[in-house]
């Protein structure tokens, strides 16, 4: 009786087959496993790209980046979109901090033309603009402080975001020469007579307080983003 490991490895070196029986299988067996390896080596082959040189290259695995770089990536790219809306953004949801900040930068402005009349206006700016980022991040922390433990503050900020917020998309949705904010007496006169104007206003007051009361996963991490920039404080509840 022949040995069924030797017509096994007889398939696998692509020599001939025996006449039948128990032998064929087993070199059956030999060799559909040299095709199945020839197939592999072949597929192997087709994913190498050949250099200039005429040398063959593998191709390499790229790891998927790590979440934690993913994510600083996102809120780096969160917060320069936020920045460059940040007039906006800040001037409807803090207007307290942001009426302060504007005050300061127009007093230190103010007082520069009187002191320095010789600087012009970016002269002037280089100095106002600072002092008006200076009283913005600390009227931004006591108005976080306020809301917090003030329930009577935090309301009518609330409303006066509402308020806010409706007339600002309101105002660039019906805006006919589509600025953001109305620029002279016509658009502002466009906006206002527009039958539009009150169901909008209305349409958006009820969507803006649901989205500043109920989005609670959005509002947690614009919080977050806050406490990053030290702009609320991070001991304060959520």
């Amino acid at each position: 009786m022949s040995d069924p490991n030797a017509q096994f490895t007889r398939g696998l070196q692509g020599q001939a087959p025996p006449a039948a029986g128990a032998d064929l299988d087993e070199w059956a067996k030999g060799d559909a496993t040299r095709k199945w390896n020839q197939n592999g080596l072949g597929q192997s082959g087709a994913g190498q790209s050949s250099g200039d040189d005429g040398r063959s290259q593998a191709a390499h695995y790229t790891a998927p980046p790590d979440p934690r770089t993913l994510s600083i990536g996102l809120f780096m790219a969160a917060s320069f979109i936020v920045f460059c809306l940040s007039a906006p953004i800040f001037g409807t949801l803090y207007p307290a901090a942001t009426g302060a900040a504007l005050a300061a930068g127009l007093i230190s402005d103010g007082l520069l033309r009187h002191t320095m009349p010789a600087w012009d206006a970016p002269s002037r700016l280089a100095i106002s603009l600072p002092a008006a980022i200076a009283v913005f991040w600390i009227a931004s922390r006591l108005d976080h402080r306020a809301a917090a433990y003030l329930p009577p503050y935090r309301w009518v900020r609330h409303i006066a975001r509402v308020i806010l917020v409706s007339l600002l998309v309101a105002a660039s949705s019906l805006n006919p020469e589509g600025s953001l904010v109305p620029t002279n007496a016509y658009q502002l006169h466009a906006i206002v007579s527009n039958p539009a104007f009150l169901p909008f206003l209305a349409v958006m007051a009820v969507v803006t307080h649901l989205g500043l009361t109920k989005a609670r996963k959005l509002r947690d991490a614009w919080e977050r983003g806050l406490v990053a920039w030290r702009l609320r404080p991070n001991d304060l509840p959520q």
